[in-house]
């Protein structure tokens, strides 16, 4: 796969959102102005090329440590299902294992719908 065309503002903004996931603080870092950066951030996670940028520097570094998140769920499944760690941190373990595969996000989108839902009927009640 060729690398993509980036400007250097981007492929530092590139490197610097690998460092914290964070795309304003990377807009500043990367020298974009710090009124602009909260925008400047978010179209770039946009921009194809960018995203594939980070893919594949995700996946370099992934390489390069040999740390997979498979690697990372099996770590932690061994920690939450190892009975002689403090309760707390089985509990954080099932926690992060949970947030992996998408189970508290699909909740809260689910109730999020179903207060819309309720708050549409309502207002159609109302209007009646």
């Amino acid at each position: 796969m060729a690398l993509p065309k980036l400007t250097p503002k981007q492929a530092r903004f590139v490197h610097e959102y690998l460092a914290d996931l964070n795309a304003t603080q990377a807009a500043i870092r990367a020298g974009y102005k710090e009124k602009n950066a909260y925008q400047v951030g978010s179209e770039n996670l946009r921009k194809p090329q960018i995203q594939q940028a980070l893919q594949e520097a995700r996946e370099a570094r992934e390489k390069a440590s040999m740390i997979t998140a498979e690697w990372v769920l099996k770590e932690i499944s061994k920690i939450a299902e190892n009975e002689e760690e403090a309760a707390r941190d089985r509990l954080k373990a099932l926690e992060l294992i949970g947030k992996h595969l998408g189970m508290w996000e699909k909740r809260q989108d689910e109730d999020a719908q179903s207060v819309k839902v309720t708050f549409e009927a309502e207002m159609e009640a109302w209007s009646e």
